[in-house]
């Protein structure tokens, strides 16, 4: 079954969350110089703001923390299949719009489809304070995630808190999930094309602010797409996943970030982007190897890709990547 569900019709909070502009501010922590090196900087806070929040404010970092404690309360309620207690932690705006007992229906519905928890990414944060086209005075803070269950591999969205002028908790102004679960993604990629579950997942998933699907895309081999040809010569100098993993985190000026649970790590000296599938992914455990090398007068860019999970996922790791980058498939 192809879903995407919205708890909370909020329409002025809709269109603050859909069309605010942010800026960034990069917060750097005492004792780490501004051109202190990436690799042994201490890593910056990133506070985004919304252009229309009141001039001057930024959250505390206690405040931050209270607040995605509260995210994950709300989360781990639905989880745990308590909704009378998430439905609590929603502001009586949202509650008037959704019924606990529509609430509940939603929640379990979801709940038999997806199965347990296997891993969730918050893929940004963005704050604002008494924003002109809200309904209410406050601070609102807008938390932009992505999910994978047992039972359900697409799964992006957000969860906006409202705190009260005064202070105090957050609490749920609005959510949304838009996911594929993974019988109904099957049956599109055996009975049409996986490349329409693609097209289905990237118009769906644009729902999802701060969500980029080509990473987080499990794909599936179709029946009739014949296996990729094995290579003997790589530029991948590591004889294991794990050994390429531990040589950069300990080599000097390689930036390591999170990008909907991969692992990147970038180093920009060798002209190089490292990309570590998570644990969910199929074709965990794997790297892709992407370098730019000069070639007579101009450069290419040169793709290398070692996977330790079965033939299949590891096609299929291949064939999304060179779709990706524009690189011929292997023949």
């Amino acid at each position: 079954m192809l879903v995407a569900c919205q708890n909370g019709y909020m329409k002025l909070l809709s269109e603050w969350r859909l069309a605010a502009v942010t800026f960034t501010l990069i917060m750097i922590p005492s004792g780490a110089a501004l051109g202190q090196g990436a690799a042994t900087a201490a890593k910056p806070r990133e506070v985004n703001i919304t252009s229309d929040s009141a001039a001057g404010w930024l959250p505390s970092e206690e405040l931050e923390s209270k607040a995605r404690k509260a995210a994950t309360d709300f989360f781990s309620a639905i989880e745990s299949e308590d909704y009378r207690r998430a439905y609590d932690m929603m502001t009586k705006s949202n509650q008037s719009n959704v019924p606990f007992e529509r609430f509940e229906e939603q929640g379990k519905k979801f709940h038999g489809l997806a199965g347990p928890l296997k891993r969730r990414d918050v893929l940004k944060v963005t704050w604002t304070k008494d924003p002109a086209n809200a309904p209410n005075a406050g601070v609102y803070v807008a938390i932009d995630v992505a999910a994978v269950f047992a039972g359900v591999d697409r799964e992006c969205g957000y969860v906006v808190l409202y705190q009260r002028p005064a202070g105090g908790a957050f609490e749920v102004a609005r959510t949304e999930s838009n996911y594929i679960d993974n019988g109904a993604a099957k049956s599109i990629a055996e009975e049409q094309s996986v490349a329409e579950l693609n097209r289905l997942w990237r118009e769906l998933s644009s729902h999802c602010p701060n969500y980029s699907p080509p990473l987080a895309l499990a794909q599936t081999s179709p029946p009739d797409e014949a296996p990729l040809p094995e290579s003997s010569e790589t530029n991948i100098e590591y004889k294991s996943v794990a050994d390429a993993l531990q040589a950069l985190r300990a080599r000097p000026g390689v930036l390591l970030t999170t990008e909907n649970g991969w692992l990147i790590a970038t180093d920009e000296a060798a002209y190089t982007i490292w990309s570590f599938a998570p644990s969910s992914y199929p074709a965990y455990p794997a790297v892709v190897k992407r370098q730019v090398i000069a070639k007579g007068s101009g450069s290419s860019m040169v793709m290398s890709v070692h996977c330790e999970a079965s033939k299949s996922a590891c096609d299929d790791l291949v064939r999304t990547f060179s779709r990706l980058n524009g690189f011929d498939l292997p023949k």
